[in-house]
């Protein structure tokens, strides 16, 4: 008997070094184990990870394989707790069978990943979308929320219907929550609707559908060609974010607009798998490259021997594709008000209802597109006050309005950029503004967008990542095009290397401000004899991220 006591406390001792997962066990599951990846739509696929173990205990899991990237590739999990893990396939894949495993204490799954190339996008001129003339859209927005909201939709839907006999008036689609309702009714019946809907005092909002349209003017090996970020000190910038430990928390940028060629080599590293907002689908492909273009400017990777350099060229940035234009070859198609709305909304983590939830809800949004019509004021500024409450910095275009009249008439600046985002014009090499760039009240940084040095690699204007297309087949290529587009996702790139630089602003309650703040502040140059033109200025990257330069330019003894 008197050795009985050691044994007893040996056993517990021998417990309580194997870890408490013996006493609350862990329990790793994952959900599916089979993927298949069509590299044409999207180079990355999701598993889900959950701790199915005893109340109380934590799983230590980590993700382990030879061809694929996970992210995040470990974590710890509570019990009934799940994380989405993104897993993204190699370049030049098609026709393989990957396989991965995750693990965690005593435990494992192995998954496999069916790598395939599914057809090509074809790109038909006549199929390209034209706005239906039979029929106004009309979205209605709501003061309240909750109970008065829901009794508000159905008196609407009610007062839809006494004018459907006379002029086809029907509810095409109901909101929920903060969403808006979007309405059909014959053009002869539009203008008699919305005075009925605008006389009721629980509606915020009843406006027109308007086009919105793409805010860019057609015009690595290409380094040499990228003066806007050569001499907007992207450069020393790059020096801060290079000594940054690589596996910081991501940043995601969503990049609303008319698509984005997903398999692009410079691109296919940073891709989220999206959502199409026009045709509910995840496929965000499209017959233009505007949307493509944008992203390089944002993000196309740096340092891979190839192509271009995007601002945001570290590996935790990320970009998250949301279209919301129709298939079509025309750069100059436009798109919906609704559309773009539910894209924002999907993009930041907010309801869509009929879309599937954002697993990868954005930290910045990115809106080169616009219209110059005063009643989108009243559609975009809750949505882009809703997406800064949760934190996500709304970045949008002035817009390419300006006829470059001397001296400069301030035209003012197009939605949803004057709806409270973060507005944005367009400056030429020589850091004055770019004669077509859109300005007045509410503007608030002039960026790199327009017009090139001479001799700039045969670009003049600006170089990223395009689409060409030949029998209707789609290729990568890299192109040239200047805008507001353009100067947009320069400051998108550029908030998102401060989040990742400054980790107390992005824990942050106001961040989506504080980000705003940090970018006006670091726009220091302003040559032009009007201040209106320019806003706080001429945004240069390195003074944003460090004390040293500005534009490339030494400051202090």
């Amino acid at each position: 008997m008197p050795r009985t006591l050691p044994a007893v406390l040996a056993i517990g001792a021998a417990l309580l070094l194997a870890g408490c997962d013996l006493l609350l066990p862990p329990r790793l599951a994952v959900t599916p184990t089979a993927r298949v990846v069509d590299v044409a739509v999207g180079t990355s696929t999701t598993f889900t990870v959950t701790n199915e173990g005893a109340a109380g205990s934590v799983l230590q899991w980590s993700f382990v394989a030879a061809d694929l990237d996970a992210w995040p590739s470990s974590g710890a999990l509570t019990a009934g707790a799940s994380e989405r893990v993104l897993v993204t396939v190699p370049s030049g894949a098609e026709g393989l069978r990957l396989t991965g495993r995750f693990t965690g204490p005593r435990q494992s799954v192995e998954v496999t990943v069916d790598v395939v190339r599914g057809p090509a996008i074809t790109c038909d001129p006549e199929s390209a979308f034209a706005t239906a003339s039979d029929t106004v859209r009309v979205l209605v927005g709501y003061r309240s929320h909750g109970i008065a909201t829901a009794a508000a939709r159905t008196e609407v839907a009610r007062l839809t219907e006494a004018f459907g006999s006379a002029y086809g008036a029907r509810v095409e689609r109901r909101g929920a929550g903060t969403e808006y309702d979007l309405l059909r009714v014959a053009p002869t019946g539009a203008d008699a609707l919305l005075a009925a809907l605008r006389a009721r005092s629980d509606v915020a909002f009843a406006v027109r559908d308007v086009p919105i349209a793409r805010s860019a003017i057609p015009d690595d090996k290409l380094y040499a060609a990228q003066w806007n970020l050569a001499l907007f000190g992207a450069e020393p910038a790059w020096d801060v974010v290079d000594a940054l430990p690589p596996d910081l928390d991501p940043v995601v940028i969503a990049v609303v607009d008319d698509g984005v060629a997903v398999d692009h080599v410079d691109l296919a590293a940073r891709m989220l798998p999206g959502w199409d907002a026009h045709g509910n689908d995840g496929d965000v492909r499209n017959c233009t490259d505007h949307g493509t273009h944008v992203a390089g400017i944002a993000a196309a990777d740096r340092n891979d021997g190839t192509g271009v350099a995007g601002v945001g060229s570290v590996s935790w940035v990320r970009l998250l594709p949301v279209k919301a234009w129709p298939d079509t070859t025309d750069p100059r198609q436009t798109t919906g008000t609704a559309e773009i709305v539910d894209a924002m909304r999907w993009a930041g983590g907010l309801t869509v209802t009929g879309f599937p939830p954002n697993a990868f809800p954005a930290d910045v949004v990115n809106l080169s597109l616009g219209a110059a019509n005063a009643t989108l004021d009243a559609v975009f500024r809750p949505v882009i006050v809703e997406l800064e409450a949760r934190g996500v910095v709304v970045v949008a275009a002035s817009g390419n309005g300006n006829t470059g009249d001397e001296p400069p008439v301030a035209d003012g600046i197009q939605y949803p950029a004057a709806a409270g985002a973060v507005a944005i014009g367009s400056a030429d090499h020589t850091f004055e503004r770019s004669w077509f760039s859109s300005f007045g009240p509410g503007l608030d940084l002039l960026a790199p967008g327009g017009f090139a040095p001479s001799g700039s690699a045969g670009c003049t204007t600006v170089t990223s990542t395009g689409v060409t297309y030949a029998n209707g087949v789609a290729s990568e290529t890299w192109t040239c095009k200047g805008g507001t587009s353009m100067a947009t996702p320069y400051v998108s790139g550029a908030a998102a290397l401060l989040l990742g630089v400054d980790p107390a602003l992005r824990s942050s309650p106001d961040r989506a401000a504080a980000v705003a703040d940090r970018l006006r502040a670091a726009a220091a140059l302003a040559p032009g004899p009007n201040p209106d033109e320019y806003g706080a200025g001429v945004l240069c990257l390195d003074a944003l991220l460090t004390s040293t330069s500005v534009c490339g330019v030494p400051v202090g003894p």
